[in-house]
C-alpha cells in the first residue's frame, strides 16, 4: 500500500494544490461519478509523478498528477490500453477518468508484497503476459499498444542520461548481444511499490502502468530480478509461479533461467541511466 506523506492539504506545494483544485473540478465527468465532489485524505508517496487521495465519504479515489516531460519509456496509450487490459481481468483498477496531465483510478489497499510471495508474482507476471494487446486495437478511444525495440530505449536512455562516457562502452557491447524472443504485452516496472498484495484473496495487483509495452517477457522479468539480485532458487521460485516446466501458456516456452538472465544486464543499465536522468532534473 502507498504510504501517505501529508494528511493536511494546507501542506501540499501551492501548484500541487491548484493542479488538485483544477483535477476535482472534472468530478462529474469521471464514470462512475462520485455521488459528490471529492476532497484531499492524503498525499502518497511516489518517485516520478504526485498522487492525492481523494474521498466522497464513500468511495476512495487516486488522482496521479503526471510529471510536465515523460521519461524515456513512457508511452501514455500504451499505459491506459495495458490498464484497461488488465483491468478486465482483475489485476489493477479500471481508469475512471484521463486527462493529458491526470489519471484518475478507484484507490485499492493493500500490503506491499515480498520475497514471501515470489511465486505469486511469477503467477502475475504469466497472468499479464497471457493478455492480448490487440484486443482494443480497433477502438477509437484505444490505440495499439508500442512495442518495445530495447536497442532503441537504450540509446534513448543513454541520450537522455547525457551520453556518460563510462557507460558508452557496456552500452556497445549489451546492444550487440541482445537476446531475441517473442514478444508479449509487458508491464516493464514491476517492483515491489508497484505491488499491492492480497492475502485473504492470495492476489497480487499491479500499479503504476507507465512503462508497459509489447516487449520479451524474460525483460520485464529480469527488470525484476535484476533490481532484487535474486538468487537462482529465488529466480526459479518465481519462474515456478510464472509455469515454467508447468502448463500456463504458450509464453513460458520461451522463459527460463538463462533467459532471464541474458536480460539482466540490459535492465539494469536502463535502472542506472534512469537515475542518472532522475538526478540531472
Amino acid at each position: 500500500m502507498a504510504q501517505e506523506l501529508s494528511e493536511n492539504v494546507q501542506q501540499l506545494d501551492p501548484r500541487l494544490r491548484v493542479r488538485l483544485s483544477t483535477a476535482l473540478s472534472t468530478w462529474q465527468r469521471w464514470s462512475p461519478a462520485p455521488v459528490a465532489q471529492p476532497s484531499f485524505v492524503a498525499k502518497l508517496c511516489g518517485i516520478t509523478n504526485a498522487s492525492i487521495r481523494v474521498s466522497d465519504g464513500s468511495n476512495h479515489w487516486v488522482i496521479r498528477f503526471n510529471q510536465a516531460v515523460a521519461d524515456p519509456g513512457i508511452h501514455r496509450a500504451s499505459e491506459f490500453a495495458a490498464m484497461r487490459l488488465a483491468a478486465d481481468k482483475g489485476i489493477c483498477p479500471a481508469p475512471v477518468y484521463i486527462q493529458d496531465d491526470i489519471l484518475v483510478t478507484p484507490y485499492w489497499s493493500g500490503e506491499q508484497p515480498g520475497f514471501g510471495q515470489l511465486e505469486l508474482i511469477g503467477e502475475t507476471f504469466a497472468t499479464i503476459h497471457q493478455l492480448d494487446p490487440r484486443l482494443y486495437s480497433d477502438s477509437e478511444q484505444l490505440k495499439m499498444i508500442d512495442e518495445l525495440e530495447l536497442s532503441s530505449y537504450l540509446m534513448t536512455c543513454f541520450r537522455s542520461a547525457g551520453e556518460p562516457k563510462s557507460l558508452q562502452t557496456q552500452l556497445q557491447r549489451l546492444i550487440e548481444i541482445l537476446p531475441s524472443e517473442p514478444k508479449v504485452l509487458c508491464h516493464n516496472d514491476m517492483l515491489f511499490e508497484n505491488l499491492l498484495y492480497s492475502p485473504a484473496e492470495q492476489r497480487i495487483h499491479v500499479l503504476d502502468w507507465e512503462y508497459a509495452k509489447v516487449a520479451p517477457p524474460s525483460f520485464d522479468i529480469a527488470t525484476f530480478s535484476s533490481h532484487y539480485c535474486l538468487s537462482d532458487d529465488h529466480l526459479q521460485l518465481l519462474l515456478r509461479g510464472y509455469g515454467v516446466g508447468g502448463n500456463t501458456g504458450a509464453s513460458s516456452d520461451h522463459v527460463n533461467v538463462a533467459s532471464v538472465r541474458s536480460f539482466e544486464a540490459a535492465a539494469a543499465l536502463i535502472e542506472k541511466l534512469w537515475y542518472l536522468v532522475k538526478a540531472a532534473h
